[in-house]
């Protein structure tokens, strides 16, 4: 017997393979298969030709991905299109009907998964009988739908704890994880992991197998189908969730749906999973979160805009041992960067060499690197006390102190070491380029790289670019924060650059506030964690380090004088020896076990600082931190040092930890009312210049206003923005 092939579109294809056995292809046509519409209904035209196959004698079906990886996901512009909570519940009935006749159908299927394998990806898979994956580094499994806002809804959230067990299932759904094919054997989500080029041979002699019905161990029966089992993981989850998720409705919403389809059954589980999805999809913080995807994968594209063509950076050479020439020398050579990293101080490489040592050990022991992987990091990175080695590298960065003189003297002696086409590059957190290049003979070549302390956690990486730097020049850093794993943002040359210049208004009112009422430093860090950052100001400022912050802020007070100063408060500390996390005690102490305010900063504040024995309010304090905050963000936005309010948003979100739930602080702004922004800024702007509304912000907010608001007819078809949503068909 044998079967015609076909194409169904959308790159949906379905061949025959000896007497008895289909492989459904998917291919992404030069990119990554993702299930849009278009596919959707391929995927529905194939499977009502596969239903008829099998009842025509076929015994077996492999699914199979291409080169690019098996699929990708949901397509995320659909998700960002929905805003009628029936298109999206819909939509998530549509796509459990699709999997459910694959569940169904009575002959043997595999999944061959090769790359990506997420989202509705891994919920298709879940949906055959077994899964294959291949041992390629790019292999990557899991259901990370909670990073967007939502929830997997095409039958994920009830098919993969009755797989694994509940007890395993919760922890890779509400926290994202994306599982390597020997993870994902580990908890069961995968059956046998292959090599890539043997992957569809040894799905199709699956299918001639006999295997044993996969079983649950004891303990994870227990957890997954008794009362007092789930009970148990649901308080521990929601004691996790308490810590990790406030402000984000998906996880609470994820295990409600868990939970209610495993003790009513899958039926009322999936009718629960849509219904998660209708409120999730059209919520605020979805949409927060897909705005902030999609600026990271535009920001992670921004090379080619410059210079497609230009040459990468493959070497390296950092200039400072510190905190942060350290950490940009460990990340580029874990990186696949060839790195030198040079310090007069044999003290300070002492601890960067101990600083790569640990951060090989511990990725490893995460198995976020193979031991092979590690050992090519070490290999990668070389130490000295001596500055040479310059020529033969593609890029020199330099690290030192913020100091105008010890930056320009250092550029004396590297210019003319350079070769032809090397970058050099400042680290540079507050000092105009325009002063740092002033002698330089190429500042064609210059450009500032601006890591955030840890650069090997820190997402973020500032391009800043000044009116003489070359387009190939940014295109080469550009393409190296990708390289890195960073998100690039675009920033022109001004002092503070954008992250820090938003940061310092913010810092500045905490370190106010904390003067007013030394004892206070816990409560206003407390009312920041509460809002959603993810530490607060002071703790922030012994991370940063007491010096590095008053030298940052003494460059803004001099750029700003109308409405920044360096807050005594610094100087007080400094002068005190009191630097932070540096040196174990700052606004708190640290001690290696945790942090508890410092009694002795208390003191030096209490003995210089008038205190005002009136505790100010927890709202006084967030509208103090958060305006000063936003203010300054829409002045660098009317200041045009980045082109647009996403940009700016994601780099405070990537920078600062601004909570991404509310989508950085220009969407924050406009979400709570830019009127109401503006009128609670002019409250405080006649004791406190910083609050003085921006023109920008004036503007908006008359416009915002003066709008007419459009009037809503229920009663009308829906919206354009929906038809790109998957609807019945």
């Amino acid at each position: 017997m044998s079967f015609e092939d076909r194409d169904f579109g959308g790159g949906v294809h379905l061949e025959g393979r000896g007497k008895d056995k289909l492989v459904l292809r998917l291919s992404g046509r030069g990119g990554f298969f993702v299930l849009d519409l278009e596919r959707v209904e391929a995927l529905e035209r194939a499977i009502t030709e596969i239903e008829q196959r099998v009842r025509a004698g076929i015994q077996g079906l492999v699914v199979i991905g291409d080169d690019k990886g098996f699929i990708a996901g949901a397509d995320v512009r659909m998700i960002e299109s929905i805003v009628d909570r029936g298109v999206a519940a819909e939509m998530s009935r549509r796509g459990q009907r699709l999997f459910a006749r694959f569940e169904a159908l009575p002959c043997r299927s595999v999944a061959a998964i090769h790359g990506a394998c997420l989202g509705g990806g891994c919920e298709f898979a879940l949906a055959l009988d077994r899964r294959i994956a291949t041992s390629s580094d790019s292999t990557r499994i899991g259901l990370p739908e909670v990073q967007l806002g939502i929830l997997p809804a095409w039958g994920g959230t009830q098919r993969l704890p009755r797989l694994i067990g509940v007890a395993k299932a919760l922890p890779l759904m509400l926290q994202g994880k994306r599982l390597d094919a020997r993870r994902a054997v580990k908890v069961g989500l995968v059956d046998r992991v292959v090599a890539e080029s043997f992957l569809l041979e040894s799905a199709l002699d699956d299918l001639d197998r006999k295997h044993a019905p996969r079983k649950l161990r004891s303990v994870d029966r227990f957890l997954t189908w008794t009362a007092a089992g789930r009970g148990f993981v649901a308080k521990k989850a929601r004691a996790e969730l308490e810590k990790s998720a406030r402000g984000y409705p998906a996880p609470p919403l994820l295990l409600d749906t868990v939970l209610h389809g495993l003790k009513d059954g899958e039926a009322s589980g999936y009718d629960a999973e849509a219904r998660a999805l209708a409120e999730l999809a059209t919520g605020p913080v979805c949409k927060n979160l897909v705005r902030l995807f999609f600026g990271s994968e535009k920001a992670r594209k921004l090379a080619a805009r410059f210079d497609a063509e230009a040459p990468s950076i493959d070497r390296a050479l950092v200039v400072g041992a510190g905190v942060m020439g350290a950490g940009i020398a460990t990340l580029m050579a874990s990186r696949s960067v060839r790195t030198r990293l040079v310090d007069l101080a044999p003290e300070a490489l002492q601890r960067a060499v101990a600083r790569v040592h640990g951060f090989v050990d511990k990725a490893i022991k995460r198995r976020i690197l193979a031991p092979h992987e590690g050992q090519a990091t070490l290999d990668r990175f070389e130490a000295s006390t001596e500055l040479c080695g310059v020529k033969g590298r593609d890029l020199v960065l330099e690290a030192v102190a913020e100091k105008l003189e010890v930056k320009r003297g250092l550029y004396r002696k590297l210019e003319a070491s350079l070769d032809d086409d090397a970058i050099l590059a400042t680290n540079t957190s507050s000092i105009p380029l325009r002063d740092l290049a002033a002698e330089l003979s190429a500042p064609e070549r210059f450009v500032g790289v601006h890591f955030f302390n840890p650069p090997e956690k820190m997402p973020l990486v500032e391009i800043i670019r000044h009116d003489r730097v070359a387009d190939r020049t940014l295109a080469r850093v550009l393409a190296l924060a990708t390289k890195l794993g960073k998100t690039p943002v675009l920033v022109r040359d001004a002092p503070g650059f954008l992250v820090n210049r938003c940061l310092a208004p913010y810092l500045g009112q905490a370190l106010e506030l904390c003067a007013r009422r030394p004892s206070s430093v816990e409560r206003i860090d407390r009312v920041a964690t509460d809002f959603g950052m993810p530490m607060g100001p002071l703790r922030l400022l012994d991370e940063i380090g007491i010096d590095v912050a008053e030298s940052v802020c003494s460059v803004l007070a001099a750029a700003f004088p109308d409405r920044m100063r360096t807050p005594r408060t610094l100087g007080l500390l400094r002068e005190q020896g009191l630097y932070g996390c540096k040196n174990g005690e700052g606004f708190y102490r640290h001690d290696g076990k945790g942090s508890t305010a410092s009694e002795r900063t208390r003191r030096v504040l209490g003995a210089a600082m008038d205190a005002d024995p009136v505790l100010p309010s927890g709202d006084e304090i967030l509208d103090r931190l958060m305006l000063a905050l936003a203010l300054e963000a829409f002045r660098c936005l009317e200041d045009g040092i980045v082109d647009s309010e996403e940009e700016l948003d994601l780099a405070m979100v990537f920078g600062i930890g601004f909570p991404p739930s509310l989508g950085g602080p220009l969407r924050w702004a406009r979400s709570v009312g830019l009127a109401t922004i503006a009128a609670r800024a002019r409250a405080l702007a006649d004791s406190d210049p910083a609050f003085r509304v921006p023109a920008l912000l004036e503007e908006a907010a008359a416009a915002s206003t003066s709008a007419a608001p459009k009037k809503r007819d229920d009663s009308s078809s829906k919206s354009d923005s929906n038809d790109r949503a998957l609807s019945h068909s």
